[in-house]
């Protein structure tokens, strides 16, 4: 048996999780730990310069009538 009990596993996930993501770097994400790239990023918001502007046309809308 892996776990004891339902709160043996939480816990040991729970530590495996917060390595993954706050310990570990990551060599896809140029030796940082995910928890450094989210600090990075504003959440919810794209960046500026990839921001696509509101529209209240579509071209292809009217293949839909």
């Amino acid at each position: 048996m892996l776990f004891t009990s339902l709160a043996h596993a939480r816990f040991v996930l729970d530590a495996w999780q917060h390595d993954y993501n706050h310990v570990r770097p990551h060599s896809k994400l140029g030796g940082k730990t995910p928890a450094e790239i989210a600090g990075q990023r504003t959440w919810g918001h794209a960046p500026r310069h990839a921001a696509i502007p509101s529209t209240n046309h579509h071209e292809g809308a009217a293949l839909y009538l």
